[in-house]
């Protein structure tokens, strides 16, 4: 399969199958366990992991035959593709370790004899940019699930409107400025249930102090160009962080996520399902009470 494109590498879409897809990955297991088996040095295998799961990477193409595949299928694609990325970290920090980087370890204080103070710590390597440190995914954007307790017309732009959204902070509910005056009246706003991307940095939004993102689907154009708010199931809690099944771990700090431009690469596998459940990757956008759908179950739409 091609790695140079974002479409199916496979000749026909009929050829297109979880299965066909589940060999090609292992395919490129094969060949990356090879050049890790060949590398010489810390440097270059970091490289061939950058290689292979960079965004337009062998790994992470395989996810534009997602389309392509029924809808019970598309979360078993996403998983897949997840669990060969933590197999190949895991490949390449193992070869790191061999060919001589060094994770740093608790020392042993407990000395009879008084020896450690006599002796110099073992120094070890500056720690190099871990494999995992390098994969941006939906784990890094800390989604919450807000409630909007106040809403008003924003003085100065007519597509904007200004929100205070409780996302169950101590300090009190978020200001977020959201361009969807063309897609909702005022007075739908007060009391409706909203997933939040909450660390973003504050920018202003023609002098409005926004802190977030109102998290959206949003039809293209030639669908019909609707927008809808992506809405959080009722039994979830205000201030319940928003999961995606098998990507797991702390979200990035607001300054990772505007430098490291996270957003552009976490985006483009946004997408509703055919039943309008916002999902990444083919898995959906889950709290403890269940998935979070767009309100009037846009299917196929983009996310963000």
């Amino acid at each position: 399969m091609s790695t140079d494109s974002g479409s199916p590498s496979t000749e026909s879409t009929d050829d297109i199958s979880i299965d066909n897809i589940q060999t090609t990955l292992q395919q490129h297991q094969s060949e990356f366990n090879e050049k890790m088996k060949s590398a010489e040095t810390v440097d270059d295998a970091e490289s061939i992991c950058a290689e292979y799961l960079a965004k337009k990477g062998p790994i992470n193409s395989e996810m534009s035959s997602i389309r392509f595949l029924p809808n019970d299928e598309k979360p078993k694609l996403g998983k897949m593709v997840n669990t060969m990325k933590s197999e190949l970290e895991a490949t390449a920090k193992d070869r790191k370790i061999q060919l001589g980087w060094v994770e740093p370890v608790e020392e042993d204080n407990d000395n009879n004899n008084g020896d450690n103070d006599k002796k110099k710590k073992k120094k070890t390597p500056p720690p190099s940019s871990s494999t995992a440190d390098t994969i941006i995914d939906i784990s890094k954007i800390d989604l919450r699930v807000g409630v909007i307790t106040k809403a008003w017309d924003h003085p100065e732009g007519d597509k904007l409107f200004c929100e205070e959204i409780d996302i169950g902070e101590p300090s009190g509910p978020r200001t977020i400025a959201s361009g969807l005056r063309a897609h909702y009246d005022l007075d739908d706003l007060v009391g409706q249930r909203v997933v939040v991307m909450a660390n973003l940095k504050t920018r202003k939004l023609m002098g409005f102090p926004s802190h977030g993102m109102v998290v959206c689907a949003a039809q293209e154009e030639e669908d019909g160009g609707k927008v809808d708010f992506i809405e959080p199931p009722i039994g979830a809690e205000i201030g319940e962080r928003v999961m995606v099944e098998g990507f797991i771990g702390e979200p990035a700090s607001e300054n990772q996520v505007l430098k490291k431009k996270m957003l552009n690469e976490i985006f483009p596998d946004l997408i509703t399902d055919a039943n309008g459940v916002a999902t990444y990757k083919g898995v959906a956008l889950a709290t403890s009470a269940g998935q979070c759908v767009s309100q009037n179950k846009l299917p196929n739409s983009p996310v963000g």
